[in-house]
This record gives C-alpha cells, sequence and structure tokens, in this order.
C-alpha cells in the first residue's frame, strides 16, 4: 500500500494468525510479527514486496483500526486486489451452504422464496438475487432438490426466526 502523504508513515497491514487456519488460498503468504503490538500477523506476497516496503510499518488489522485516519493506510495494488479477489472467491467455495424458503418475503409477496447464504467464519453471505420464487411451498422444496445435493437436512424455522421462514436446508 502507498501512502498519499510522503510525510506519513506507510502501514502495511496484514490478517491475525490463527492457528490450524489454512493460509494457502494464497500462495507464498508469510507470518510475521505485528510491529505494534508483537502479535503474530499473516501478510500475503505482495505486501511483502511492496516498492516501499523496506520502509513501511508492518502492522495487524487490530492495530491498523486504531490509527489516525484511513489516508494513513494508504490504497491497495493491483496485485494486492487480485490476491483479495482470489482469497475470498476461495473463501466463498469452500464456505458452508444453506438454502431458506422464505413465505411471501417483502420483495416478493404472495410468492415463497428459496434463497441461498454461505456462512463465512463468524459471517453468513446471501446471494444477492434469490435461487427460486415459486407458487408452493412444494415447488420451492424441489427448486432445493433439483440442485443435486444429497444428505441436506431440512431445519424448521426456530422461534427467534424472521416470521417469513418457513425452513432451511442445510
Amino acid at each position: 500500500m502507498t501512502s498519499p502523504d510522503p510525510d506519513q508513515p506507510l502501514f502495511i497491514i496484514g490478517a491475525p494468525f490463527e492457528p490450524g487456519a489454512d493460509y494457502s488460498a494464497i500462495p507464498g503468504t508469510r507470518t510475521l510479527f505485528c510491529e505494534h503490538c508483537k502479535g503474530a500477523t499473516v501478510f500475503a506476497p505482495s505486501s511483502l514486496s511492496h516498492p516501499e516496503a523496506g520502509s513501511a510499518t508492518f502492522i495487524c488489522m487490530s492495530c491498523a483500526s486504531k490509527l489516525e485516519g484511513p489516508s494513513e493506510i494508504g490504497e491497495f495494488t493491483p496485485l494486492q486486489m487480485g490476491e483479495i479477489r482470489q482469497a475470498m472467491a476461495r473463501e466463498l467455495e469452500n464456505a458452508f451452504t444453506m438454502f431458506t424458503i422464505f413465505k411471501s418475503p417483502s420483495d416478493y409477496p404472495g410468492s415463497y422464496v428459496v434463497r441461498r447464504f454461505r456462512i463465512v467464519g463468524l459471517g453468513i453471505i446471501p446471494d444477492p438475487d434469490p435461487l427460486a420464487v415459486c407458487d408452493s411451498l412444494g415447488s420451492a422444496r424441489l427448486a432445493i432438490q433439483d440442485l443435486g445435493r444429497p444428505g441436506l437436512v431440512c431445519v424448521p424455522a426456530q422461534p427467534d426466526d424472521e416470521p417469513q421462514i418457513v425452513e432451511s436446508w442445510m
């Protein structure tokens, strides 16, 4: 990352190291210590080979969140953006997938809607578009079965779910 102001320090930000995590999504990733908190931090190869890396401060995301302003962090290089996209795509490929059937949601009143959700880490990422919009619960279930994913288990709506949720398939 380059600092927009030559008088400001350059910070290269890495992710906190998690024991047992798979860092193979970006080949050449290395673990270094954050120069602020001394915690183990993971850096992608493009960060390590950045033209200004020799004069940069390598810090973890937690320490970076405490910086005064976003301009201190700088801009991602095209190579770094490519690595981020590659890692995100691999993360989504390996995500746990769940299909939820909604009855008469606000965007499709009177219909049964099947939506796919991907669970990545502690976050849930919904697909932007519905998987299917159907006239009946049976048709919605068939849309899920037509995906050809054997072994899915139906989980009925839970008391704290949104009232439009009928069931989820995991």
